[in-house]
């Protein structure tokens, strides 16, 4: 393993090798979207997105931020670490089993269109395998192992796009490709679980009350966090399925938050590879950490903004003849997209500063008032602006949420260096 880093080299060099095995992995989406999109046509892919949005949100809502924990434990190297662990994955494992075993009825009984009813009962395992997968990322992270991660991740999504594309090429759709989907992480789950145990040797799945009670309790405020930003992440696509938009407008949506996401995957690898060096600095007292959320911030909404300017030019001129005329409306909603995911990801840095303080609040808070103004809105904006409405209305939730997190990590750093 490679030995850990300290402060700035750590951001450089780690983030550097995270930000290949994420942004390896979001060129490789980005390619499989915009393939799929062309062979299927946008009302497949719509069915594609409402699928994985689903079961996507549903993982989420049963992680209790335990991601964020393991990056934030490891990272600031506290004892007991190996324990909280192996307490954390045994909570994960739990809560994915428990929700897949959920979820099937709830599909069944619930979802009265046949053909969607069955994609998602077939992309639903990816419960379980996702939510591993995920956990098993938080652990690289935290013992800031990218050259593992690269192995694990990367060469799971070729394959399920190598894959994805004979199974269209031999006449299959969105059923099959759903399916593939599930297995893809299932297959990624097992192998990282063997890198797991070759980086921590005897290392297993143990429940502890300790880790249990401690993950529960910070848990509680995570909880409402994750769950929060689920249904922000969520909220376009359900919201359009809710509110009676065609699958075809649905898949125009879809391909265009896809694209989106590629900005939002590329940028986590620099972003994950900051919490073990926060955790490190906020160990030792550093003064200055807003100054680094202030400065991420910055930059991340700046290159939304040039990205959206970008795309308002020349996104008609290259969307539309690269996945055909059924896919124009998504040319319009590119620049919005672009813009969300500026915002999204704009005050990762002051959330990573606040977890590690274990300054739960400010996430929660943030997550629910963000919500509630994107539902507040959908209707008024999508009467005004049609589909593109419910874009302006998450953006203007996301939004919200940074600005609380921004002043939350300000006061905060504030408050602690006032002289005693």
């Amino acid at each position: 393993m490679l030995r850990p880093r300290t402060g700035i080299r750590s951001i450089i060099a780690n983030g550097g090798i995270f930000g290949l095995v994420y942004g390896g992995e979001a060129a490789l989406r980005g390619l499989y979207a915009v393939i799929i999109g062309i062979m299927l046509g946008p009302g497949e892919y719509g069915a594609w997105s409402y699928a994985a949005t689903v079961y996507a949100t549903a993982l989420v809502v049963t992680s209790f931020g335990i991601e964020s924990l393991v990056e934030a434990r490891s990272g600031r190297r506290l004892t007991g670490s190996d324990t909280f662990a192996a307490g954390s994955l045994a909570i994960r494992l739990a809560t994915a089993i428990a929700l897949f075993i959920c979820m099937v009825p709830v599909v069944w009984l619930l979802e009265q269109d046949a053909r969607l009813q069955l994609a998602l009962l077939l992309v639903l395992p990816a419960i379980l395998g996702r939510g591993i997968a995920s956990w098993v990322r938080s652990l690289l992270t935290a013992r800031e192992a990218p050259g593992v991660a690269f192995r694990v991740g990367v060469p799971m999504r070729l394959i399920e796009i190598v894959v994805g594309l004979t199974i269209l090429s031999a006449g299959g759709g969105v059923i099959s490709l759903l399916a593939l989907h599930a297995l893809s992480w299932l297959a990624e789950a097992l192998i990282g679980w063997v890198a797991v145990r070759r980086l921590i040797p005897g290392f297993k799945p143990t429940f502890d009350r300790a880790v249990t009670r401690l993950i529960f309790l910070s848990g509680q405020l995570m909880a409402v966090t994750v769950i929060g930003i689920a249904a922000l992440n969520a909220l376009p696509i359900l919201a359009a399925k809710w509110l009676g938009f065609s699958l075809d407008e649905i898949g125009n949506l879809g391909i265009v938050l896809q694209f989106s996401s590629l900005f939002v995957i590329a940028a986590q690898g620099f972003l994950a590879a900051l919490f073990p060096a926060i955790g490190r600095a906020a160990q030792s007292g550093h003064p200055h950490l807003a100054r680094l959320a202030w400065l991420s911030c910055a930059g991340l909404v700046l290159a939304a903004i040039l990205a959206a300017w970008i795309s308002a030019l020349v996104g008609e001129t290259i969307i539309v003849p690269l996945l055909g005329s059924g896919f124009r409306e998504a040319a319009a909603l590119l620049p919005i997209s672009l813009l969300l995911a500026g915002v999204i990801l704009a005050p990762i840095g002051a959330w990573q500063i606040l977890v590690v303080h274990e300054r739960f609040v400010a996430g929660a808070l943030g997550s629910c008032a963000a919500l509630v103004l994107g539902i507040a809105l959908l209707v008024p904006s999508t009467d005004q602006f049609g589909i593109a409405g419910i874009l302006y209305a998450a953006l203007a939730g996301w939004t919200l949420r940074a600005i609380i997190l921004m002043i939350a990590v300000t006061r905060y750093e504030r408050a602690t260096q006032k002289p005693t």
